[in-house]
Order: structure tokens, then sequence, then C-alpha cells
């Protein structure tokens, strides 16, 4: 496996995979010790941030590095591509906005603040301490005073 993410570390660029993609697959011929090792850090990790919420409700945080995105239908996901700014990026890429909610088992709700030039929904992540799932979920409702809720794109059905 050490040698399958070496290769597809040095064809990364090449073959156009997520950024994190070689990472990942180092990430499967670990041995236990070293899992465990990295568990603990982690999970020193998540006590400090969770901190944060002993002085603030939630967080506010793009959930993602775009607005909303035009649906693609490449079913192998690793190769779908995005442009942002001018750069392409692998679809993957994306999943690094959520990984505060997801690595240290935070609720996270995705809210509609807006609508993009593109006439795409653009949303904000409302991110809250640990087990307050209501409280995201109830300042995404409050939010629904200030901006108004969802609003369809054209053409949505």
């Amino acid at each position: 496996m050490w040698l399958l993410s070496l290769m597809l570390g040095r064809m990364e660029g090449l073959l156009k995979m997520p950024k994190q993609f070689t990472r990942f697959m180092a990430g499967t011929n670990i041995s236990y010790a070293t899992w465990a090792g990295l568990d603990q850090t982690a999970r020193r990790i998540r006590e400090r941030f969770i901190k944060v919420f002993d002085e603030y409700d939630v967080i506010l945080m793009p959930p993602t590095a775009t607005t909303a995105i035009f649906h693609q239908q490449e079913p192998d996901i690793p190769r779908r591509r995005l442009q942002i700014n001018g750069d392409s990026i692998s679809y993957m890429d994306l999943f690094v906005w959520i990984s505060p909610a997801t690595l240290f088992g935070l609720p996270a709700t995705s809210a509609p603040v807006g609508i993009s030039d593109r006439k795409t929904p653009v949303n904000i992540q409302i991110l809250a301490g640990p087990y307050q799932d209501r409280t995201s979920i109830e300042f995404a409702r409050l939010l629904v005073d200030v901006k108004g809720g969802f609003q369809a794109p054209p053409g949505y059905l």
C-alpha cells in the first residue's frame, strides 16, 4: 500500500487528483500505534478548539470554497473538477471546509444567506458546540428573519 501511495504522490498532478488524496492513501497503511498517537493528537486539538464555545454560541464559516455549484454528473467523484477564480480544483477539495464539524464531531447547519452573481445560492455554515445541534438550527432559523431564507435560483425544480 505504501508503494501505491508513493506512486500516486508522484503522479498526483498528472492525474489531477485531490490535493489530500495521497495523504489519505498513506493513512490506509499505518500501524495501530501510529493511528492511536494521531487520534490522541486530534482529541487534544478538539479540546482546545471547543473552548471557543465557552464564549460564543456559534462559529460562522463558509461551507465550501465557492457558492453553490452547478450539478455534475461524473459518476467518478474524484475526477470531478471545478473552476474557482480561474483555477481548476478537485471537487473533493471542497470537503476540507466541513472538516471542523466532521473531525471534531460538532453539529453544523448550512443556511442560505443570499444569491450569487451567477444566480446560485450562497450559504453559511453554522458550527455549534458539542451536543448543541438545536443551537445551530435555531441560529439558522433566526437568519430567515434577517436574510429572508432560501430563494430558489432560476430553473430550480
